[in-house]
């Protein structure tokens, strides 16, 4: 792997890892109060269950960003991809600061519907 290809891996890691961080420092305070006393339904997962399918969820979106940006910047079709990547980013990222920043679960609702 040359140094190009080592640079693009560190900044799809950094990208995702900095959402992931600002999406923590909502949630932290506001899952241990809000999210643990809200009433859900009996097939509602345990909560470990989250941060290890989160944690792998985007371990797999940083290496396909990886994949798709060693096609090489010059490419339209990598440009392309990689914008729908970051708008995705976004959209993933904010909807954590809407559902436990806001408590506004129906917005999450839609604005997680309309990211996919």
């Amino acid at each position: 792997m040359g140094i190009k290809s080592i640079i693009r891996l560190v900044v799809a890691r950094g990208t995702r890892l900095s959402a992931g961080l600002i999406a923590f420092v909502v949630v932290a305070d506001n899952f241990k109060t809000w999210y643990l006393a809200i009433e859900k339904r009996a097939f509602t997962p345990p909560t470990w269950v989250f941060g290890l399918v989160w944690t792998v969820l985007y371990v797999l979106i940083r290496v396909a960003a990886f994949l798709v940006w060693q096609k090489g910047l010059g490419a339209a079709s990598v440009k392309v991809a990689l914008g729908w990547f970051l708008v995705q980013l976004v959209l993933n990222a904010s909807w954590t600061p809407v559902f436990f920043g806001l408590h506004r679960t129906g917005l999450a609702l839609v604005r997680s519907c309309c990211s996919r």
